[in-house]
């Protein structure tokens, strides 16, 4: 074997293919964006957490006396946030956070040809979560039941996408899709306005599985963190649309008079996102017990 990339076998030489540095260049903007997001995401569900689902995991001995009034002030305010975020005047926020987040995912579905794979370790990593959410439950009483969380929707629309982007690459094709997705989006959002859309839980019996199945199509709710996967689907179908005419090249639009270096630390999120993603919710809760424990407060077992 000889150095500078190239191997020696029976007196002939080799060369090895060098790899392309701007093949695997990072996209800035895309990376800013989603880490941006990401920042944002986190925000809302610190509301959640330390709103009234802290109630359930923490509790007060009333022989203290009366509760701190800093922890009954941030639950009231925390919890008027998360009301106008999850159904009030503020859910455009929720909705434009986890959208952009999956139609940046979208985008960076057409620089990879691995898509199916991607959706199988998604799908294994979001199962997990749901595990270890009810585990936490009956332990702590976090009150948080995740079965089609984003993480799980997102593994749906990539296993859709890599089997007809298998088949169908052409962007036309990918974007016929997209508006495919919007229309159903739209006829489950009217029938769903109509009729008053429920929750239901996870099934445990026979009967359930049928109720349960409509939540696949936006026709139920379920859990504390639902998302459509309908809707994710129409969302990464437009994101990878996008990414397959506006980064043919897989090259960077982020403008040369623009610097780069302030953007660093947003970068650093999106390119760690499914990672940040998954270690910030119990470093919240644990920020949360260390300010409620040290306050008097004990956990709720």
């Amino acid at each position: 074997m000889c150095l500078m990339g190239c191997t020696s076998y029976k007196h002939r030489t080799y060369v090895l293919p060098r790899r392309d540095s701007q093949s695997h260049k990072r996209i800035v903007e895309i990376d800013f964006l989603r880490g941006f997001d990401l920042i944002l995401m986190m925000a809302i569900h610190l509301v959640l957490q330390w709103g009234s689902n802290s109630k359930g995991m923490f509790l007060w001995n009333s022989a203290l006396g009366p509760e701190p009034g800093w922890v009954l002030g941030m639950r009231s305010l925390f919890d008027e946030v998360a009301n106008l975020i999850l159904g009030g005047s503020l859910y455009f926020l929720e909705f434009f956070f986890s959208g952009l987040f999956v139609f940046l995912c979208g985008i960076s579905c057409t620089f990879s040809h691995s898509n199916a794979l991607r959706s199988a370790q998604l799908g294994i990593v979001a199962c997990l979560v749901t595990f270890l959410l009810e585990l936490a439950d009956r332990l702590f009483h976090v009150g948080a039941h995740i079965y089609l969380g984003i993480l799980h929707v997102i593994a749906i629309a990539l296993a859709v996408y890599a089997f007809i982007d298998y088949f169908f690459p052409q962007w036309q094709v990918t974007f016929g899709v997209a508006i495919f997705f919007v229309v159903l989006v739209g006829i489950t959002e009217y029938y769903n306005v109509v009729n008053e859309v429920t929750y239901v839980s996870f099934p445990t019996t026979a009967n359930q599985w049928g109720e349960y199945s409509l939540t696949l199509l936006g026709l139920r709710r379920t859990g504390s963190d639902y998302f459509s996967p309908l809707r994710i689907c129409a969302i990464l179908f437009l994101g990878a649309t996008v990414g397959k005419l506006a980064y043919k090249e897989r090259k960077s639009h982020w403008p040369s008079f623009i610097p780069t270096s302030w953007t660093k630390p947003f970068c650093f999120l999106g390119r760690h996102s499914l990672i940040v993603y998954l270690i910030h919710v119990p470093l919240v809760i644990i920020l949360l017990g260390i300010l409620l424990l040290s306050a008097g407060y004990t956990l709720n077992l």
